[in-house]
């Protein structure tokens, strides 16, 4: 009897190191689970910057653009709008913005 007790409990220690080691690799895939979620998270917060520099730069680009508008003047059939002069003329009307 105590050889078969002796055997049940190796088969026991072996059965609970193999569960052990099941959780452990558990841990460690959700340890790597977690480092790619931090991982896309950073990616998805540096896309994030990216997008809104890029909108930032699109934004000076237009403000740029307006400034450079000072001088040009634009007809379209009877209206006018001219912006070194700050007027615009709709046919007969005008309106100055001195």
């Amino acid at each position: 009897m105590e050889f078969s007790t002796s055997e049940n409990g190796v088969s026991t220690l072996k059965n609970e190191a193999s569960t052990l080691e099941n959780a452990v690799s558990i841990l460690k895939n959700g340890v790597f689970t977690l480092e790619n979620a931090v991982s896309t998270l950073l990616t998805g917060i540096f896309t994030l910057e990216n997008g809104v520099s890029i909108l930032e730069n699109a934004v000076s680009t237009l403000e740029n653009g307006i400034f450079h508008f000072n001088e040009w003047s634009f007809h379209f059939g009877e209206w006018s709008f001219h912006f070194g002069e700050c007027s615009f003329h709709f046919g007969e009307w005008n309106f100055p913005l001195h």
